[in-house]
């Protein structure tokens, strides 16, 4: 069986996959072999090889993955899985999820999605190589903020793929697909919008104001106005497709950065 796991920035996706790998196939800190499980576990973090937003939007005919996938590979790394169950994780692209589906027998594709204001809050604060986005007006938006961003609203409207809040996890403490129950307990929340170790460890790190959370909030609830006209490379057959409003498509609504760390949510 392969589960997909499809998320959000800032939601540890990695993690959550071991922690589901872990408990679906009973394997335990104690065994002899688990700190190769482990170290092998990092090549089923996927990241953005299998993303492709303009094979989605039927821009490109091709089932080229422009940020490295190589597909056959991946076909033979399930095949030769050490356990029955292998979780990956990373950004998927329906045209993936389309294709794994028709090429595997029992497939569970999961889109974890995050309130907008959250993730470019929290995403933020760690500083990378990422690309930014220096033209919308945004403080420290990272691009493939906003390109997962569009990849969690694609999933999100196919049958195929199970959508669930980040938030529900939080409040929850648990992740159900199937006849399947995870415990996530370990993602200890602070508020349902944080966890603990956000507010504690990361947000103190935080270099945003409440403006900057408000324009962001103001781009992703005008996405489809907005977007196009800072980004470029961006074809127009994309922006035509564009959802107008990321928060209304997701279903969420804005937060304030004062909503965002309020003890109570």
């Amino acid at each position: 069986m392969l589960i997909v796991l499809s998320g959000s920035e800032t939601i540890r996706k990695a993690t959550l996959a071991w922690t589901i790998t872990q408990q679906l196939n009973s394997i335990k800190h104690t065994d002899n072999n688990y700190q190769q499980l482990l170290d092998n576990n990092t090549n089923n973090q996927l990241k953005m090889q299998f993303r492709a937003i303009w094979t989605d939007f039927g821009v490109k005919t091709d089932l080229i993955f422009p940020e490295g996938g190589n597909y056959k590979a991946f076909l033979s790394q399930y095949h030769t899985r050490p356990y029955p169950i292998l979780v990956i994780s990373g950004s998927f692209s329906k045209t993936f999820v389309n294709m794994i589906t028709r090429d595997i027998d029992k497939v569970y594709a999961i889109n974890i999605t995050r309130n907008p204001s959250t993730i470019y809050t929290v995403d933020s604060i760690t500083q990378d190589t990422a690309p930014y986005n220096t033209t919308a007006g945004v403080k420290l938006l990272k691009q493939r903020n906003e390109s997962s961003l569009i990849q969690s609203v694609i999933l999100k409207q196919m049958s195929s793929v199970q959508t669930i809040k980040f938030e529900n996890i939080l409040e929850t403490g648990m992740i159900q697909f199937g006849n399947h129950c995870i415990d996530l307990s370990s993602y200890r929340s602070y508020n349902n919008v944080l966890t603990q170790y956000e507010y504690h460890t990361l947000m103190p790190r935080c270099g945003l104001g409440p403006q900057d959370v408000d324009q962001f909030n103001y781009l992703a609830d005008n996405f489809k106005k907005i977007l196009p006209n800072n980004r470029l490379d961006i074809p127009q057959e994309i922006a035509e497709q564009l959802p107008s409003s990321l928060f209304d498509e997701l279903d969420y609504q804005p937060l304030s950065l004062q909503e965002i760390i309020c003890p109570t949510s």
